[in-house]
């Protein structure tokens, strides 16, 4: 059947609505208005010209039963192009390509999301997401613009933001941590940072570095440090209190050049440590031990070669205890 047109529309004679027909009525203005009581049509209907058209009931496409205002059915869903020159094509599927519905723009160009005439996101063509902003930075996801506020980031929840603080930087709020991400380390807050050459620093007060934990497994204390419950020292390297500099080997020590107080003690239920002095591992190493008993052990050694200037040398001497004042006097205080 070919298409259906109609011109010199005139009135046509009353009916009922019980009866399947169609009533074309022209005025004087130009507009016309169709009526259709239970019409089938096997051809093309074509409605042209830049008048207003309107369906008082549902219009169905693909179906004689549509269950909405516009009801479209088929395998190809509904495509929109406003320039009808195949630029800019959006259309929407229930199925496409048997993964789910969709929205597809079918051209390279992006989506856009908008509220109150004003866009206020976008999908580009090449798959970013972009947020508050219509500047493609080639990254997946785009959050805002160049703003340092949190208004221009990120919210989780009612109460944790993050967003842009400044130029390379960004920033989560302090009340759930205080972080920021710059190209130069990870900053909580004022109090810590993780730097982009591995050393971890902890701050007091601010801006004073406390404790430096550099990338080859050192620890400096900028103060004292109090260890409460006990310690202890594996490895080779050496405790350092009180003061700066370095050192080898296991030993605890100070180069605090003011009035440092060192103390050592073993504390316990039976009190039977001992404490030992050694210039390597092993008991054969052993320059002096205290026990637990309170018995002092002193190992053999050389005398020395010279007076102090001041005090004496307390020493032992094939298991003679000698004593050498600044004089240069040597005094046997017991035989071997």
């Amino acid at each position: 059947m070919a298409d259906i047109r109609i011109n010199a529309l005139a009135t046509t004679a009353a009916s009922t609505a019980s009866d399947d027909f169609i009533a074309i009525d022209g005025s004087a203005n130009g507009t016309r208005k169709l009526d259709a009581f239970s019409p089938t049509f096997g051809g093309n209907l074509t409605v042209s010209g830049t008048g207003t058209s309107s369906v008082a009931g549902s219009l169905g496409i693909g179906t004689t039963s549509p269950t909405r205002p516009l009801d479209v059915r088929g395998s190809l869903g509904m495509q929109v192009n406003e320039d009808n020159a195949g630029t800019k094509v959006i259309s929407i599927r229930s199925d496409f390509a048997s993964a789910g519905p969709a929205i597809n723009v079918t051209t390279n160009d992006p989506l856009l999301f908008l509220t109150n005439n004003s866009e206020r996101a976008r999908i580009t063509s090449g798959g970013n997401f972009l947020i508050g902003t219509n500047v493609d930075s080639s990254a997946l996801l785009q959050v805002g613009t160049n703003t340092t506020t949190a208004a221009g980031g990120m919210k989780f929840g009612t109460d944790t933001s993050l967003y842009r603080s400044a130029a390379g930087q960004l920033r989560g709020p302090s009340s759930f941590i205080d972080a920021t991400f710059a190209s130069s380390g990870l900053f909580f807050g004022a109090s810590m940072t993780l730097q982009a050459n591995d050393n971890v620093l902890i701050k007091t007060n601010g801006s004073v570095t406390a404790l430096t934990l550099d990338s080859s497994q050192n620890a400096t204390f900028a103060g004292a440090v109090t260890i409460n419950g006990g310690a202890a020292v594996y490895g080779g390297g050496a405790l350092l209190l009180g003061g700066t500099g370095g050192g080898s080997g296991n030993g605890v020590y100070t180069t605090d050049t003011g009035s440092p107080t060192m103390y050592m003690d073993h504390r316990g239920t039976n009190n039977t440590g001992d404490f030992y002095w050694r210039n390597g591992t092993g008991g054969a190493n052993t320059r002096m031990s205290l026990s637990g008993a309170g018995v002092l052990y002193v190992a053999n050694g050389t005398a020395p070669g010279s007076n102090p200037s001041s005090g004496g040398y307390l020493y032992v001497e094939s298991g003679a205890l000698k004593y050498r004042g600044s004089s240069g006097t040597v005094t046997t205080i017991a035989n071997a």
